[in-house]
């Protein structure tokens, strides 16, 4: 084995990138995945199954670099969304990269705190609300700071020493008995355990040594893997679909005022959270999530970024009703950017709004943080990959129209997708309420969506709490 590897782990439904040449004669490349045939320049090495958890068997792997490479000096794990394009030696990148230190990593681009990476996680429901609360109040009542910085954990660059073992140890430890977010823990460990890290120049988007390329990659890594997949995951009567912002909640919380309709919700971004864990079982999780109810209408969420996991679960079925919910997008791309911008400012007490129903807070003002911050989240998706090379806005008003093109993109191209359906019904969400949320819907429109879902009319009436 040469002294440097390079390596990465994913389960079979991720497609690992190929390595560049020039590095291929200067290191070991491996890759962990059970059954894939390896890309080129890749060995490819089982996965080493310790535990029940497959998020945890992937990321055991890249934490515990010197179990698996006993023998390396230096190792350097990249995701498998990563591309490789440096023109330097391995060699002189790694002596220019650590200097006298032992762990290198990017800086986080958005965030600078595991406290504000906490917030993220438990918005996108990348685990358990209580799980990563617990540890946050942990960190807290250790006395570790808030802003002590953040790395983006995609690249980690080791150099193997009894000080980088121990860290590794401390580091799984604290995935093992807390969240599997790993970047929650990475900066929290490196501070108990005194490692000081460098942080690689530039950001992961903007640098000459990797690029981020889009792969067949789950909502995250494991939990959508077919064997974790429940059986009894019924498809509903009917979906709304939507970009975020365009008024998904409201048009359901109308809909289940209906005495026939239930309403499932996000379900999908639930299942990505619930389906492979401990709260599958518990009471009235399973009729909301899982299946659908007996002798009520079920209608559920989908938003544009979850059709390829839809489809995943139930296929291109023609059967299904889909209510398209569009919404100008210059208001869309005004209101994900006023929400990202509170967000930023206000940090865990805007989710504390949005849980306890307090006093909206007033908004902050959009700045170009914002917008670069916003963009560079929707240049990861591939769909929106056109867009890549588009020069950095000049303006404030530049960059909303950015996320304007972004938005209408999404609409136009998932509306061409529609038109293998026979069963939709398109809603203008700005027509339909003036762009606010009224108490109640038309009586004309609830003739017509009624209609369309094959139901009794009834006034269809705004109620959130109905949609749990």
């Amino acid at each position: 084995m040469k002294k440097i590897v390079i390596y990465t782990a994913a389960s079979d439904n991720v497609t690992v990138l190929s390595p560049p040449s020039c590095w291929r004669d200067q290191a070991d490349f491996v890759v962990f995945q059970d059954h894939l045939a390896a890309p080129e320049g890749w060995d490819r090495r089982p996965l080493d199954h310790k535990s029940d958890d497959p998020i945890r068997n992937i990321i055991r792997h890249k934490i515990l670099a010197h179990e698996y490479f006993p023998s390396a000096e230096y190792t350097l794990w990249i995701d498998p969304s990563i591309q490789l394009n440096s023109t330097l030696t391995l060699e002189r990148w790694i002596s220019e990269s650590l200097g006298s230190l032992e762990l290198a990593a990017f800086k986080h681009p958005e965030r600078n705190s595991c406290y504000t990476e906490a917030i993220f996680c438990i918005e996108k429901r990348l685990d358990s609300t209580q799980v990563i609360d617990r540890q946050m109040q942990g960190y807290k009542n250790t006395g570790y700071p808030p802003k002590n910085g953040l790395a983006d954990c995609r690249v980690l660059l080791r150099r193997h020493t009894p000080k980088i073992r121990r860290f590794n140890d401390l580091w799984y430890k604290e995935v093992l008995e807390h969240s599997h977010c790993e970047q929650l823990s990475f900066d929290f460990v490196a501070h108990l355990a005194a490692v000081e890290y460098v942080r690689l120049p530039g950001a992961l988007l903007d640098n000459s040594h990797f690029e981020l390329r889009p792969v067949n990659q789950p909502v995250h890594a494991g939990v959508l893997n077919p064997c974790t997949v429940v059986k009894d995951f019924q498809k509903p009567d009917a979906i709304i679909l939507a970009h975020p912002r365009s008024g998904t909640h409201f048009l359901l919380a109308c809909l289940a005022s209906h005495p026939r309709i239930f309403p499932r919700g996000e379900f999908l971004v639930s299942y990505a959270k619930f389906g492979s864990s401990e709260y599958a079982n518990l009471l009235g999780v399973k009729q909301h999530l899982y299946t659908n109810k007996p002798g009520y209408f079920n209608v559920g969420i989908v938003m544009y970024e979850n059709i390829p996991t839809y489809l995943k679960l139930f296929g291109a079925s023609v059967d299904t009703k889909i209510i398209h919910l569009l919404r100008n997008a210059e208001n869309v791309a005004r209101s994900v950017s006023q929400l990202e911008a509170d967000r930023m400012h206000y940090q865990n007490k805007v989710q504390k709004h949005i849980t306890r129903e307090q006093k909206l807070l007033p908004h902050v003002a959009i700045t170009m943080k914002v917008i670069n911050v916003l963009r560079e989240q929707m240049y990861i998706k591939p769909q929106f990959r056109q867009f890549i090379k588009l020069k950095k806005p000049s303006s404030l008003e530049a960059g909303i129209a950015d996320i304007k093109r972004f938005i209408e993109h999404a609409q136009t191209r998932n509306s061409q997708m529609l038109s293998a359906y026979p069963h939709k019904f398109v809603v203008n969400y700005d027509e339909l309420t003036g762009n606010a949320q009224v108490n109640e819907l038309p009586k004309a429109f609830c003739t017509e969506i009624l209609n369309f879902l094959g139901l009794d009319y009834h006034p269809l009436v705004n109620n959130l709490k109905k949609t749990g």
